[in-house]
């Protein structure tokens, strides 16, 4: 689920997948929903969960609920709702733990969202999701709290040994496959004849990247028209003739959605398997990454397993984004 680009969010190892969600929601101790008034979808241990609550997280995804088809609609609510329950939990804790963050650790964290998307979009975004200020600041402090209980109270996990490393390595080979790429240049104009006129130029001897420079309107003409290293299967329609040029030849004039585009290559990377030695350190992190999120999705599932948690079905069922 997306946040506002604009926000740095904390941590978010604390959100379960989906089939884990699911066997919570139908493993949340039974209770009647019936009795539950239409302003309240959800109770914890008998404290309330506000409807209110759940149609601010769900603008905050950006999502139109009814641009959705009804099996995805659904699936989004129940997501979000539990992504509220799961909140409201973990906030709960940190009060019983007496864990806070003061005015000026969310000032920091808000300046510095401001800072990184810059007033218009940061008010567009609020605009675009009927989000006040005050609002966007309440989930800021939310999820800073969030961040500061699973950093003290889950247990680090153990950092996977280098036998286990060389082990996943060996076993799962297709991840680790560099694919074939070639260093390519481009320029890119907005006719068939001035394109051609540039390849006549280019075929009688002119430096491609002063003619991308002097003439391309793509955005990397400042640079000469370099791409950079491109890989097969990663590239929009009609690049893939870059994949059958000697380095130094010149496409044809090739059409597509942009414009006009010639082509060249200086190199050609066949595919290739990434060594132990390339992948190790990046491996190492998203191993423990992983064993530290399964940590906490455990530790959660804990304490949701001991809640009394109902849903008022019959409200999520129905609800359509406003409570």
């Amino acid at each position: 689920m997306r946040h506002p680009p604009f926000v740095r969010w904390p941590n978010r190892a604390w959100r379960a997948p989906i089939s884990v969600l699911v066997a919570w929601a139908l493993g949340a101790a039974v209770a009647r929903a019936d009795d539950l008034p239409p302003t309240v979808i959800a109770t914890i241990d008998r404290a309330p969960v506000p409807a209110e609550r759940l149609s601010t997280a769900l603008r905050e995804t950006g999502v139109s609920l009814a641009s959705l088809e009804t099996e995805d609609r659904d699936r989004l609510k129940r997501e979000i709702l539990n992504e509220v329950i799961n909140t409201e939990l973990l906030l709960r804790e940190a009060r019983d733990r007496g864990i806070r963050v003061s005015d000026a650790d969310v000032a920091r964290a808000v300046a510095q969202a401001r800072s990184d998307s810059g007033p218009d979009e940061f008010s567009a975004v609020l605009k675009e999701r009927d989000l006040t200020v005050a609002e966007w600041e309440g989930r800021v402090r939310e999820h800073l709290i969030v961040s500061r209980l699973l950093s003290t109270a889950v247990p680090l996990a153990p950092a996977p040994t280098e036998a286990e490393l060389k082990t996943y390595y060996d076993r799962h080979p297709d991840e680790f496959i560099e694919g074939e790429a070639v260093d390519a240049r481009q320029i890119l104009v907005p006719s068939e004849s001035a394109a051609g006129a540039l390849r006549t130029l280019l075929l009688n001897g002119a430096d491609f990247g002063q003619v991308a420079t002097a003439y391309s309107t793509a955005p990397e003409a400042s640079d000469g028209g370099h791409l950079g290293l491109v890989e097969r299967g990663h590239l929009p329609e009609g690049f893939e003739v870059l994949f059958s040029l000697k380095p130094g030849e010149i496409s044809p004039v090739i059409h597509t959605e942009f414009g006009y585009h010639l082509f060249t290559v200086s190199e050609h990377r066949p595919a290739s398997r990434l060594t132990y030695r390339d992948v190790a350190d990046t491996l190492r992190e998203r191993l423990y990454r992983t064993r530290q999120e399964n940590a906490v999705e455990t530790w959660i599932g804990e304490r949701r397993n001991r809640a009394v948690i109902v849903i008022n079905e019959p409200l999520l069922a129905g609800f359509n984004g406003k409570p």
